[in-house]
This record gives structure tokens, sequence and C-alpha cells, in this order.
């Protein structure tokens, strides 16, 4: 069923495919990792927890990054077939272009059912785990981020904290502007920090409450057994939220689009479900860019030049759909552009190709 030199050419587009992508996957994944070095320097954070939620991050940013791998794997299989003078051999034997297209567009298709399992089960996911991770860190760390025998300042408020001992507190001091710009004063000899349904709150025990007005006198000053001061917003605001949309399976975005009274929502909703579904196929473009400019005849001795501009048209084109998806709301016209320029380089490679 399958000549030689389909063989052949598969074969060595899987070899570079497999030597190109973990290099680049494993360039990225060292870049996304400096965003959290800072929490392992700073909060205490262990290695393994660190490697999960790189992991975690890491099947959504593979789906964005297979395509352009797979665009380079092809080129320099490819042009090193043209280097090698081997093309040459197979066009003299009675091959064909589209004989020699076959392999890569076989290998883009594979490409592109991988991005698609990545995009609608794999990412969606892992975010789900990576939230889940993120908020046992984010309670986790609001334990520790209160020093002892210092003034931490996060916000509007200042928090002195004497001695501690775990999650236990003593000798509490907290001074913060209210909504109506007034100051106010918090001490207490005991307290705890407690996390409860996603919030984080300090528990002061014996202690006063006075308020400020805005020339610093008294205007009250009461006194309590138990208070409770929530610094939820004062941890989470350090910790990037992720897009809740991105986490989402594309049942539930249907779902919710199907049930959401906000139109940019539904909108948002929509547009996510179909991107998943549509940049996937870049991969297959990106083949036959690789067709039209490398295997087409006219190309044959200028290899280099051409791998050069098969880049370039290869990443501009996954650029320009990358944008009409995110900036059109139109979602069918999204597809049938797709569609078109896959057809226009399709008609292009056959007239070509003689």
């Amino acid at each position: 069923m399958f000549t030689i030199a389909f063989k052949y050419i598969l074969k060595r587009l899987l070899v570079t495919f497999f030597i190109v992508s973990p290099i680049i996957i494993l360039m990225t994944w060292i870049v996304m990792s400096v965003k959290y070095i800072s929490l392992i320097v700073s909060d205490d954070l262990s290695f393994g927890m660190f490697l999960k939620l790189v992991l975690c991050v890491s099947p959504g940013v593979c789906g964005i990054i297979l395509p352009i791998c797979f665009l380079i794997s092809s080129i320099i299989a490819v042009y090193t077939l043209q280097n090698d003078k081997e093309l040459v051999v197979f066009m003299a034997s009675g091959a064909n272009p589209n004989l020699l297209l076959s392999p890569i567009l076989l290998l883009g298709i594979c490409v592109t059912a991988i991005v698609l399992l990545i995009n609608t089960v794999g990412a969606p996911s892992a975010y789900k785990t990576f939230e889940n991770l993120k908020e046992k860190l984010q309670t986790r760390i609001s334990t520790n981020f209160l020093s002892t025998q210092a003034f931490t300042t996060i916000g509007n408020s200042v928090i002195y904290v004497g001695s501690r001992n775990a999650n236990a507190l003593h000798n509490i001091f907290i001074s913060y502007i209210s909504e109506r710009r007034n100051s106010n004063t918090i001490i207490a000899r005991h307290g705890a920090v407690v996390a409860k349904d996603k919030h984080i709150y300090i528990k002061l025990l014996h202690g006063y409450r006075q308020e400020l007005d805005k020339n610093n006198e008294a205007v009250a000053t009461l006194s309590f057994d138990e208070l409770t001061y929530d610094i939820t917003d004062l941890v989470t605001q350090f910790y990037e939220k992720s897009s809740k949309v991105k986490f989402k399976t594309q049942t539930e975005l249907m779902r919710d689009y199907k049930t959401s009274n906000d139109a940019q929502q539904k909108m948002n909703y929509l547009s996510e479900f179909h991107s998943r579904l549509t940049i996937p196929f870049v991969s297959i473009i990106n083949a036959l860019i690789v067709g039209l400019l490398l295997l087409s005849p006219q190309a044959r001795g200028r290899g280099r030049n051409r791998a050069i501009v098969a880049f370039l048209c290869g990443t501009a084109c996954y650029a320009g759909i990358m944008i009409l998806i995110n900036g059109n709301t139109k979602i069918l016209y999204n597809y049938v552009t797709i569609c078109a320029l896959s057809v226009f380089l399709y008609i292009s490679f056959l007239k070509y190709r003689n």
C-alpha cells in the first residue's frame, strides 16, 4: 500500500519531529518555570509542588506550540532530503510531488488529532487541577506570609505579629484604611489563621478595635472577645488567576453558553469552544505550506531560501489564524477562512507540482 519513498520520508519526518518537539517543549517549559521560581524562594514552596504547578499548565502550552514544532521539524526533514539529493532520486525514479507530500500531510493530520485531543480534553482537565493546587497553595502560603516581629504591608493593610506557632498568632496589630477612608486599628492578644470556604481569615481573640477619623482622632473604641478579619483578597491578589473559561470542558462551555444571560460571556464561551476545534488544523496548513514551497520542482536548488520562507509563512499563518479566532465573533467565518486557505494552498501545490 505504501511505497518505499513514502515510508522513508515518513520515517525521517517522525525522527525529526520526535527530536525537535521535546527540545522546543523543554525550552518553553523552562521559560514557564521562571514564573513560579519566586514561589520556591519567597514562599518555601516544595520542588514537588513546583513541578505539579508547571506540569498542569504544560498541556495547554503544548496545544499551542506543537503545530510550530511540526512546522520546524517538517522543514528540517525536507531540507535535509533536498540537501542530500534524496528528493531528486525519488523524483527521477518516477515519484511525483503528490506522493512526497502525502507523508507530510499524514503526520500533519496526526498532529492535528493530538492537538485536538489536548485542547478539548487534556488542557481543561489540567487547568482544573492547576486551580485546585493553586487554591491549596494560597491557603498554605497565607499561614507563612505573616512574619513575626515585622510589619507586613499588603494593600491598605499593615499587619504585625509578635509571635506565632504554626497557625496560632500572638500579640497581633492590624492597621487598615476602610472604604470610608478612615483609619482603623485592631489589637488582639491571640489569634489564628483560618481557611474556610475558599476564604482566608485571621480570627482574633480578646482585643480592641479603634476607628480614627481623617484627623487621626479616635471616633470609637470597642472591645471584643472574637473578631474575624478577612485577608482573602490581600493574599490572592498576588497570584494571577487563570481564565475560568480555560478549565471548562467542551460540554460545560456549551452548557454555560446556553444558560448564561451575559452576552459577552456567552460569546467568550462560544469562541473558546470553537477555537479549540479550529486551531489544531494549523498543522495541516503548515504541511501544505511545506509542500508548496519545498517539494514543488521550482524549489529545487533553493532549499535554504525556501526553508526560511516556509518557516516565515507558517508562523505568519499561525499568528494570523490565532488573531482571527480571538478577534472575530463570526464563528462560521473562521471555519470558512481556514478551509479556503487549505484549499488554496493545495490547488497552488497542484499547479506547480510539475
